[in-house]
């Protein structure tokens, strides 16, 4: 029995070196270490420090880097760019692929690490070249003089990508077009990237096989991963009136993509409105109408109110990939109490349920899916 419950427990193990392999991360980096500091970044030196790599194909979700504190005592603010590279012109190649804001902060004395994380994970192509850098380009000008120096490796603690510095102040433009300056090290740095982009417990490579993800570009990552942050929009509907208890007024918005969370629908207004009996209705979509104005205020000055929409109701008020929304007014409300006359006018802002760079209306990852679009600097 005890030699079967040995073989029994061998069988269990065996078994569990054959199932799925777990999601795992395989960052890209440097090991930590102090070996010697480079400087100086700050607001009265060199704006941009960056450290270049080669894609693993899996995704980015973040970064680690480590400087050694000089100024005291503060925090100060800066911003962490995820974008392509070009090392034959040794400059970055847009778009920004990922971003995320931090601060630096100045004790004067020691070394510190900052971990950032990006809100959109974004795939690493194999043998790609990538860089990640830090920039007060953003804030350039508006502080003193704090500072700080990178932490250093010799070049070869990471073969595949260098330190590099550009002195581009609050030009963001240099990024793309100046020469970053090689400095013969490496950056203590860490990439943070895992092979599971879409956090659900399964290696991408076996939600692909199963059918579960599409990766249309057979580059080993979940087309989804992939995508471009969506859009904000902002629809804007012109004045329009008189508005009264006899004259209501329509808008209609045409190209509408549909919404990824709440929107806001903002209204604003001129006319009699200064009773709390005088209001105006706002109907989305032939839908429940909203009173608004309800509120005693003055006659003939603009108003504004704000209306939150959820995904799901402005989502089913689009129609054929239209909008329609009618302001009409309360029965004591006169639309010729104002001599200039009244008005009405509307804007919609919210973030689209996906990325539509060509504006066909279709998400980005269908085009380059069916063929329509062509992903020809591979930036999705």
């Amino acid at each position: 029995m005890a030699r079967n419950g040995w073989l029994a427990r061998c069988v269990c193990a065996l078994i569990a070196m054959c199932v799925l392999p777990a999601a795992v991360r395989a960052d890209i980096g440097t090991n930590y270490g102090n070996w010697s500091n480079y400087g100086t970044w700050g607001y009265c030196y060199t704006a941009t420090f960056g450290q270049s790599l080669r894609g693993n194909g899996e995704v980015c979700t973040g970064f680690r880097f480590r400087f050694y504190s000089e100024s005291c005592c503060s925090n100060w603010p800066f911003r962490a760019i995820l974008m392509r590279w070009d090392s034959a012109q040794s400059r970055a190649v847009g778009p920004v692929l990922a971003q995320a804001d931090s601060t630096f902060g100045n004790q004067g004395c020691c070394w510190f690490d900052r971990e950032v994380t990006f809100p959109t994970a974004v795939g690493l192509n194999a043998d790609s070249d990538y860089i990640v850098f830090f920039t007060l380009t953003p804030w350039w000008g508006n502080y003193g003089c704090p500072n700080a120096s990178f932490a250093i490796t010799p070049d070869q603690a990471y073969s595949s990508g260098q330190m590099f510095v550009l002195s581009n102040g609050s030009s963001a433009g240099d990024w793309t077009q100046s020469t970053w300056s090689a400095t013969g090290y490496d950056i203590e740095f860490v990439v943070r990237t895992t092979n599971d982009c879409n956090g659900n417990g399964i290696v991408d490579v076996d939600d692909i096989a199963s059918g579960a993800a599409l990766d249309c570009n057979a580059n080993g990552i979940a087309d989804s991963c992939e995508q471009l942050p969506a859009a904000s929009s902002s629809l804007v509907g012109s004045e329009q009136g008189p508005i009264g208890s006899t004259a209501s007024v329509p808008f209609a918005f045409d190209r509408v993509l549909p919404a990824a969370g709440n929107v806001q629908l903002r209204i604003d207004a001129l006319g009699d409105l200064s009773a709390t009996h005088e209001f105006l209705l706002v109907a989305v979509g032939g839908g429940a109408a909203r009173p608004v104005f309800t509120t005693a205020a003055t006659d003939c000055s603009w108003l504004t109110e704000t209306i939150t929409l959820t995904a799901a109701e402005f989502n089913a008020a689009i129609k054929s990939n239209s909008l329609a929304i009618t302001v009409s007014a309360s029965p004591t409300v006169d639309a010729a109490a104002c001599s200039g006359g009244s008005l009405v006018r509307l804007q919609l802002d919210y973030t689209e349920a996906f990325p539509d760079c060509n504006d066909n209306l279709i998400a980005d990852a269908d085009d380059f899916c069916s063929g329509f679009s062509v992903d020809c600097n591979g930036n999705r």
